[in-house]
């Protein structure tokens, strides 16, 4: 009987970039990564609750996206889409999950899930380094963290007997963000007009100017732009090494690295304006 060969047509590899779709792997702020599949159109919004699906958070007004640039980490713009912004600032098509917007009041995070992962963050930072700590305080930050088991630690854990998670999470946070210099606050290096090295920071209780460069300021233009006022939470001050404004008739211009580093400022800092008015308003400051 002769022999015969069977034959199968040939298939190419399905390509998912061929069709308009690419994957997008996103780090969570626990460490493992979720791989997201979306589109040339898909916004970081649907982005941030493709997320929060996943890992059941009910309320992502905290919490945004980051990119690795050239320049170092960038929050992704959540209005717009996410393709566009990698491909034109981002070293790669990864994503970290982190907290955007930090709160004075931790008590005031209802959802249990978001409030653990704004005490990761707040874990992942002290532990990184990006929070200075002394050994006493950082004792007492590990016995509400269960970090270690070292003596010192456990009598301040025996002490915390009877304190349940949720109140030990919020009193963390606490300690943290009302003990630490500069905390929350996003630095971009600048210029002033004559040529000094300034440090811009904006965070929940406005924009500032590092002091050590630069004594006072009321507000700041970039390219011609001139950024909104904050309106801080009551009973705020600005941060220890942080300018505040000096009267209404004072102005300071800045010089930013370009003018894509000034957009991208102005914008974050909308962003933050936008966030902070809502949040006032829903606790009635």
């Amino acid at each position: 009987m002769p022999g015969f060969r069977l034959k199968f047509q040939r298939k190419h590899r399905y390509d998912i970039s061929a069709k308009g779709y690419f994957i997008v792997s996103v780090t969570l702020l626990d460490g493992t990564t979720i791989d997201q599949t979306v589109t040339s159109e898909t916004c970081g919004k649907d982005c941030i609750h493709f997320v929060a699906q996943k890992i059941g958070i009910r309320d992502v007004n905290y919490f945004g996206l980051q990119y690795q640039s050239p320049k170092g980490q960038r929050w992704v713009n959540l209005s717009k889409p996410v393709k566009r912004q990698l491909d034109k600032y981002a070293v790669d098509h990864s994503l970290r999950f982190g907290v955007m917007f930090f709160v004075e009041d931790p008590y005031a995070i209802v959802d249990d899930v978001a409030r653990e992962l704004y005490y990761l963050q707040l874990r992942y930072n002290l532990l990184s380094g990006l929070i200075p700590c002394s050994l006493s305080r950082a004792i007492t930050l590990a016995a509400y963290g269960f970090q270690n088991i070292v003596e010192e630690i456990l009598k301040q854990y025996q002490m915390l007997e009877g304190t349940d998670c949720k109140m030990a999470q919020c009193i963390y946070i606490e300690l943290i963000q009302k003990n630490t210099p500069h905390f929350g606050v996003a630095y971009f290096p600048a210029k002033t007009r004559k040529g000094q090295d300034v440090k811009l920071g904006l965070s929940q209780r406005g924009v500032g100017v590092d002091c050590s460069a630069m004594p006072t300021w009321a507000k700041s233009t970039f390219a011609g732009q001139t950024l909104p006022d904050f309106r801080p939470p009551v009973g705020t001050s600005p941060s220890p090494g942080m300018a505040a404004p000096a009267g209404s008739n004072s102005n300071l211009q800045l010089r930013l690295d370009d003018p894509k580093t000034a957009k991208y400022v102005l914008q974050y800092c909308a962003q933050l304006h936008a966030f902070y008015i809502n949040y006032c308003t829903v606790l009635g400051l």
